[in-house]
């Protein structure tokens, strides 16, 4: 079992803010973690049903990523900063120093 600790920080409206890269790593170190476990018998479960939960994970950490690339192209080409991290229960995260909301 994995055990992670997540930094969140009070948003202006009273929400919280969850980092992006944080998240996506949380996202693929679960894939990773569930995979491990099913090879080696720790968690009997049917092999391919873990695979295929595991990409799902995977690729909402790239999804998380492309969105967020994508905002800190447009935040570049507006030549403006980068926001501090993502909001908890949203949609795109933070990426290189963006932000965004994550899902």
């Amino acid at each position: 079992m994995i055990q992670v600790s997540i930094p969140l920080f009070p948003a202006e409206d009273g929400g919280l803010l969850i980092p992006a890269d944080h998240v996506t790593a949380l996202l693929r170190r679960l894939a990773e973690d569930w995979v491990d476990a099913t090879e080696t018998g720790e968690m009997p479960a049917d092999e391919r049903t873990v695979s295929d939960l595991a990409d799902v994970l995977t690729e909402l950490a790239d999804q998380i990523d492309v969105e967020c690339i994508g905002c800190a192209s447009a935040q570049e080409e507006r030549g403006g900063g980068g926001g501090r991290a993502a909001r908890a229960g949203g949609g795109p995260a933070r990426r290189r120093g963006v932000s965004g909301r994550v899902v």
